[in-house]
């Protein structure tokens, strides 16, 4: 479907300037080249029926609102959104929420660096399984209320963009987010504002990769304030070695009775080869044409 606009290549409308009757109908949309999306482009495409959007060519270079834009499309499957021109959009509230049957979706080439209220943006996404956001944050955000809450199906989640210097509270951020095992997050990351983390599988809490041991929720919130971390509901604590008695050590020593220095680990000349990195073209194939050439002479 193509929408009407005031021109060749004027301002796109909004679906609810389009009958009713037409818009049940619509089941996929393209936005040609030269489109220009309005500054509120708040339910632009509230489109229940919809199930294949491509934005990629619309021009939202003016654009500050883009909330609802596809609020309560349960039937969406695929959204492309290319490299679109979000550097001066201030909301993104309910931007998908409810889009039920949606199993991936990458923000990846967004910018966010003006979004200040984010509230709900992909919430009760119940088979949303693959969420990459936007790798640009900015200062401005203070509204991410209920940004992921009802999206059982996330494993992992990257955070790490995401500045929450101007957040006061963020309320039920990761409500009913039961299959993550794995969240990271930035410098930026202020889990003091957060009613509540994500609940791990492990009674132990969450693992950090950065400090190898593991963290309560409470320990969280109240010790890891703007630190950037992995947390994962797995992990191995590092065995400690165990101390030997003083005088009971294996360190040879000389007739002196001082400590010998240990001589140069010299492999073999068989092992030495195996040991060595090996270079572009050698492996299977070298080994292959040198038997070839054994097998020459």
């Amino acid at each position: 479907m193509v929408f009407p606009t005031d021109g060749v290549s004027g301002v796109m409308e909004s679906v609810h300037a389009i009958p009713e009757n037409v818009t049940k109908r619509v089941v996929a949309i393209s936005i040609r080249s030269g489109v220009k999306a309005p500054e509120d482009s708040s339910e632009l495409l509230n489109l229940k029926g919809l199930k294949i959007a491509d934005l990629s060519c619309l021009d939202t270079s003016s654009t500050i609102r883009l909330a609802s834009l596809f609020e309560g499309c349960s039937e969406l499957l695929s959204v492309e959104l290319g490299g679109i021109d979000t550097s001066k959009v201030q909301s993104v509230d309910h931007m998908f929420y409810a889009c039920s049957s949606l199993t991936s979706l990458d923000l990846s080439s967004l910018e966010f660096r003006s979004v200040r209220v984010a509230n709900a943006l992909v919430s009760e996404c119940y088979a949303l399984a693959d969420l990459r956001l936007p790798k640009t944050f900015g200062t401005e955000l203070w509204g991410m209320d209920a940004m992921f809450a009802g999206d059982s199906r996330l494993s992992a989640l990257d955070l790490s963009a995401v500045d929450m210097g101007a957040v006061a509270e963020a309320l039920h951020v990761f409500r009913d987010v039961a299959g993550l095992v794995e969240w990271k997050v930035g410098k930026g990351f202020r889990p003091a504002v957060l009613d509540e983390l994500p609940s791990s599988p492990d009674e132990r809490g969450w693992w950090s990769v950065k400090d190898s041991r593991w963290y309560t929720n409470d320990q969280i919130k109240s010790q890891r304030s703007g630190m950037a971390d992995t947390y994962r509901s797995k992990g191995e604590e590092k065995p400690v070695p165990e101390e030997k008695p003083q005088g009971q050590g294996s360190t040879p020593k000389n007739e002196g009775g001082q400590a010998r220095r240990p001589e140069a680990f010299q492999p073999q000349a068989g092992l030495r080869q195996a040991c060595r990195p090996q270079a572009p073209g050698q492996g299977r194939r070298a080994g292959q044409d040198s038997h070839k050439a054994q097998q020459a002479q």
